[in-house]
C-alpha cells in the first residue's frame, strides 16, 4: 500500500498527542482505531499485534511508533503452547520468502537461543515482530520495557548497545528505548557511553510510574538530552487534564491510553 508515512517527520517544534492502543479486548481495537483516528492525528503507538496493525494499514495516512519485541505475547503464547510449538506457529505465519531471509541470517544463532544468550536472541525477536510491523512503516521502533529495565538492573551494557547497534538494518526507522526508570536510564546511558535518540517513558500528573520520582522526571524534559516521548493512561474524563500537564512539563510528543470509565 503506498503512502506518505514514511515522509512524515515529528520536529519536535509542536506538541501532539497520538493514541496508544494498548489494553482494548479483542475485537475492538479496529473501532478503536477508527473512532479515534482524527482526534489522533493518525499517529499510534503499537505493540505487534495483528488486529491493530490491520486496523492502522486500513488509513492511507498514519504516523506509527512501535515497542518491540512485544515480550508480554511471547510470554503469554510460550505459557499456553511451549517453546517449541510457540516457535513453530510464529514460523509459519510468516512467509517462504522471509523464512529463507531469517534462516540465512539467523542460522548461526540457534545454539544462542538454546543457552537464552539475550545478546544473539534479541535481534531475532525484533526482526520476527518488524516483518509484521513493517505493513504499517513504523517511524521509530522502541525496545520494550521488560527489555530496557532488566538490562539496566543487570547492568547489562551489551544488551542495550545490541538494540541500539541495529539502526544499520533499520535505517529507516529511528530506534529508541522505553523504560520505567527514566532517571537510572539516564545514568546508566551516561556510564556506558551509548547514545538513543528518544525514550519512551511513562509521564503522569500524579506521578505515579516516574521513577525515580516525578520531579527528576520533569526536570530531564527542560534540559532534553534527546527526545522525550511520553505515554500515559486516562480515562476520556480526565485525557485533556493529562494532556494538559504533559504540554505544560515540555513533552512535545505524547501517546494516551485510553481506558474504560
Amino acid at each position: 500500500m503506498k503512502s506518505t508515512r514514511d515522509s512524515q517527520k515529528n520536529t519536535g517544534e509542536t506538541f501532539t498527542v497520538g493514541l496508544f492502543v494498548d489494553g482494548a479486548r479483542e475485537g475492538t481495537k479496529k473501532a478503536l482505531i477508527k473512532k479515534e483516528y482524527v482526534a489522533s492525528r493518525g499517529s499510534f503507538l503499537v505493540f505487534n499485534d495483528a488486529e491493530a496493525i490491520a486496523a492502522i494499514d486500513s488509513h492511507f495516512m498514519s504516523e506509527v511508533y512501535a515497542i518491540v519485541p512485544d515480550v508480554s505475547r511471547y510470554v503469554r503464547d510460550m505459557t499456553k503452547f511451549g517453546p517449541v510449538k510457540m516457535g513453530m506457529l510464529k514460523l509459519r505465519s510468516l512467509g517462504v520468502l522471509e523464512l529463507i531471509k531469517l534462516g540465512a541470517r539467523h542460522v548461526w544463532d540457534v545454539r544462542a537461543v538454546l543457552k537464552q544468550d539475550m545478546v544473539k536472541v534479541l535481534p531475532i525477536l525484533v526482526h520476527l515482530d518488524y516483518l509484521e510491523l513493517k505493513k504499517v512503516h513504523p517511524t521509530k521502533m522502541f525496545l520494550h520495557y521488560q527489555m530496557t529495565d532488566l538490562a539496566l538492573a543487570n547492568n547489562n551494557r551489551a544488551l542495550i548497545a545490541c538494540y541500539l547497534g541495529l539502526k544499520k538494518r533499520y535505517s529507516h526507522c529511528e530506534l529508541g528505548l522505553m523504560t520505567k526508570n527514566l532517571t537510572l536510564l539516564e545514568e546508566k546511558l551516561r556510564e556506558w557511553d551509548l547514545y538513543a535518540p528518544s525514550v519512551l517513558a511513562p509521564f503522569q500528573s500524579t506521578g505515579y510510574g516516574m521513577r525515580t520520582s516525578q520531579k527528576k522526571c520533569e526536570g530531564l524534559v527542560k534540559v532534553p538530552l534527546r527526545q522525550y516521548v511520553a505515554y500515559t493512561y486516562a480515562t476520556a474524563a480526565r485525557k485533556m487534564g493529562e494532556v494538559a500537564y504533559l504540554k505544560k512539563i515540555g513533552i512535545k510528543k505524547a501517546f494516551v491510553c485510553l481506558r474504560e470509565e
